[in-house]
């Protein structure tokens, strides 16, 4: 039988999934919050009729209505749960064996088929029809799993049917179909906060099953929705296993969620990285076997894509669920970051300032270069975690952070908070000093300053080439101008541990290392521009103008190797190997 399905058919289609999503959105505006969702489903279930008798098929016919039927199984074991509905759940897959296309025989990939008795096929269509709808309702247990995991399914099968040398027609048909809906639908079915529901994992378990019925694809099914998430065991993928679907009926009801995913959130994974490392997975999976399918019958090739599977499952593992969850997740390599908000940096830096009973504080605006130097510095990792604050300065560090999962809330740049600092200075009336930079460069930054915010009180200005034997004297210096802010342009870790030597000169005064900042505000060097500081290569612009740089900027190439070391697991930091 010809199928309407052409690419002509392709516009008209798209069509019904942009007025699909056109609806739900007149739903949500015009209707009440259960209301919305109840005809959200409902116009679900009409659009699946209308595109199955445009079909033309009789077996895509049977297929929907025993899946819509599955589906009022569903409603009444939500309606009316513990009367005894969830028997009737093998009868959607009862009827299809009666009138659709039961499986007829059992095949392992290059083996011999196996034909089937009429009783026998009978038994293994509503067997296998009934384990899906069954199997989608324990997935659903985790929000958002099945739904994600219903688009890999349904994708391979597109796949697969499309480049089958097979004549595949009518499993195609329904797979674009389908896939075409759940895009349409990707907000009731994708959410990854919320569950389909008894109904709709019915519904489209049931769906599934027959697709892979009618289109001989059951390894990939089997393989995409079944075994690695469930992850209670390993076995053979096959064309259709009976073993298979008496092992999950038999030990599937000894967990409440799929263990992989378990496992994953176990290690201290969120969520919706949980959710999408278990969907990776499984499309990693099912995507080698449905190469095995496809490929020529190489035994070469045959062996390298398992191969290949293999080292990518130990990459996604490693990069989503191989990190264990941290004793303190605040810090890094030993070292606390405060991934807090500029407004609320600033709001503890007045509160300090301002206090009835100042004393020595001391701000880090830590970057990624300054916290590889910790992992071998152990004073300046000392240094960091005792100060009042150790601020994300650098795209590189909050990448770091965001990666590894330390909290963050943004970057802070150490000249940002420089600048938000000193117009709190002006309008408070608090004296500031700048220390550091080569002779005339704090002078000029310190005017800089002063004409971006007038009213800004500069009590002293000195270069930071000073001889070390007399650090005391220059603190005292510093103390004696009155100041409140002392900025420090020494260069990091150099800053950092001349300011902390010096606490008891320094005290009531609220120090903070900013690094090359100076030559900024002194216009020897230029500021990135927004685009650069945004895309995370405020760096390279720097080096352009600093090509001397280029040395030291190599050791960025050390912290990324490290980050991806501690994100895979691989030879960790530990704070005892670095004492």
């Amino acid at each position: 039988m010809a199928l309407p399905f052409t690419a002509d058919a392709i516009v008209p289609l798209l069509l019904v999934a942009a007025g699909c999503v056109a609806l739900q959105r007149f739903f949500r505006k015009k209707l009440s919050r259960d209301q919305y969702f109840y005809m959200r489903d409902l116009s679900l279930m009409t659009v699946m009729m209308l595109l199955a008798l445009w079909s033309g098929s009789d077996r895509i016919e049977a297929l929907v209505a025993c899946s819509l039927l599955s589906m009022v199984v569903g409603l009444a074991e939500r309606a009316r749960p513990g009367k005894g509905f969830f028997a009737f759940i093998i009868l959607p897959g009862l009827i299809f064996a009666l009138t659709g296309q039961p499986i007829s025989f059992v095949s392992s990939s290059g083996s011999a088929f196996l034909y089937l008795s009429s009783w026998q096929s009978i038994l293994l269509t509503t067997a296998w029809m009934t384990l899906f709808p069954v199997l989608f309702r324990r997935l659903d247990q985790v929000p958002g799993l099945a739904g994600h995991l219903l688009g890999v399914s349904l994708s391979l099968m597109v796949a697969v049917t499309y480049f089958s040398r097979q004549n595949l027609s009518e499993a195609f048909l329904v797979s674009v179909v389908s896939l075409v809906l759940v895009g349409a639908y990707w907000s009731r079915l994708g959410h990854q906060f919320r569950q389909l529901g008894t109904p709709l994992a019915s519904l489209w378990g049931t769906l599934v099953a027959g697709i892979s019925i009618i289109g001989v694809s059951k390894g990939i099914t089997l393989t995409a929705l079944m075994v690695i998430p469930l992850g209670f065991y390993a076995v053979p993928l096959v064309e259709l296993s009976l073993g298979l679907v008496s092992h999950a009926f038999t030990h599937g009801q000894t967990r409440a969620a799929p263990d992989l995913y378990g496992r994953v959130i176990e290690r201290g994974v969120d969520h919706p990285a949980a959710v999408r490392l278990v969907t990776e997975i499984c499309l990693l999976v099912g995507a080698s076997v449905a190469l095995m399918q496809l490929i020529p019958d190489s035994a070469a090739l045959k062996m390298a894509v398992p191969a290949m599977a293999g080292v990518l499952l130990l990459v996604l593992w490693g990069v989503h669920g191989g990190r264990r969850a941290r004793a303190d997740d605040h810090s890094l390599w030993g070292v606390r970051i405060d991934g807090i908000s500029m407004n609320y940096a600033l709001s503890k830096s007045l509160a300090w300032l301002k206090s009835a009973e100042p004393r020595f504080r001391m701000v880090v605006t830590m970057n990624a270069l300054g916290l590889n130097e910790t992992r071998s510095d152990a004073e300046f990792r000392r240094i960091a975690n005792a100060a009042d604050l150790n601020l994300p300065d650098g795209a590189g560090l909050v990448w770091a952070l965001r990666k590894l999962k330390v909290p963050v809330v943004e970057r802070i740049a150490g000249i940002d908070y420089m600048d938000r600092l000193c117009r709190l200075a002006a309008s408070e009336s608090l004296p500031v000093y700048l220390l550091g930079g080569r002779p005339g460069i704090a002078r000029r930054a310190a005017e800089r300053l002063q004409k971006e915010y007038p009213g800004l009180v500069v009590s002293g200005c000195y270069d930071g080439y000073f001889d070390r034997a007399f650090s005391g004297e220059v603190a005292g210096n510093v103390r004696n101008s009155g100041a409140k802010i002392l900025f420090a342009a020494l260069g990091m870790p150099a800053q950092e541990k001349w300011l902390d030597s010096q606490r008891a000169n320094l005290d009531g005064i609220l120090c903070v290392g900013v690094g090359g900042s100076f030559d900024v505000y002194a216009g020897v060097l230029r500021r990135a521009p927004r685009f650069w500081q945004k895309v995370g290569c405020e760096w390279l612009y720097r080096l352009f103008q600093e090509p001397w740089r280029l040395k030291r900027d190599f050791q960025l190439l050390a912290f990324v190797l490290a980050v991806f070391r501690e994100r895979l697991n691989v030879f960790p930091w530990r704070e005892k190997d670095h004492a």
